[in-house]
């Protein structure tokens, strides 16, 4: 890739993102080529590296909580959150999110949730957009999330996936109030068939 130490301002990004740029020193813009020339974006777009997120790690055996905020900001992929739980989080136990407010991101994908219990905090997987609407379906990738416990007010919420598993969960609240899902694609579950046709919008 050419290297273009202008690049940052030349995309009329967020106001100060190019001196941040140049003032953190590692963070060395560079140029990039679009696979599709005809591309339009609006001043204020964001891009996120698919491949440079943290990618490939595993959380295991960990409790989180009581907190004030989150437990895990996952946005990274290739990982699995294993036999953990997290309880009574203010803010969302598991987020995947990208958030355009911080320019955090990207969606995650091939991320696994396995054996966890949740206690009166919820597992999400969607994004905070400055325009206020919800990912589409090519987003989030390939997220399973299975043989869990959800107990109390703990919920699951996927906002903008395809291939999305849920499997072997247990649900401790009203099927009404345990999963939320918009704008999902290629939806696979077992067990829990009735929380996950209740959540479904």
């Amino acid at each position: 890739m050419k290297r273009k130490s202008h690049f940052p301002a030349a995309l009329a990004v967020t106001v100060g993102l190019a001196a941040c740029c140049v003032a953190a020193g590692a963070l060395d813009p560079i140029a990039f080529i679009l696979e599709k020339p005809d591309a339009r974006f609006i001043p204020g777009a964001v891009f996120v590296p698919q491949n440079a997120g943290g990618n490939g790690w595993t959380i295991r055996n960990c409790r989180f909580g009581p907190n004030r905020a989150r437990a895990l900001i996952l946005n990274a992929s290739f990982g699995v959150v294993e036999n953990c739980v997290f309880d009574r989080t203010e803010g969302q136990a598991i987020r995947a999110s990208s958030s355009y407010p911080w320019l955090e991101g990207g969606c995650a994908r091939n991320v696994t949730v396995r054996g966890c219990t949740f206690i009166d905090c919820n597992c999400y997987f969607g994004a905070v957009l400055g325009n206020g609407g919800t990912l589409p379906a090519a987003s989030h990738r390939e997220i399973a999330i299975e043989g869990n416990r959800f107990r109390g007010r703990s919920r699951v919420i996927v906002h903008g996936c395809t291939g999305l598993k849920i499997a072997g969960n247990t649900f401790d609240c009203e099927p009404e109030h345990s999963v939320e899902l918009r704008n999902v694609a290629d939806v696979s579950c077992s067990d829990s068939r009735s929380h996950v046709a209740a959540g479904i919008r």
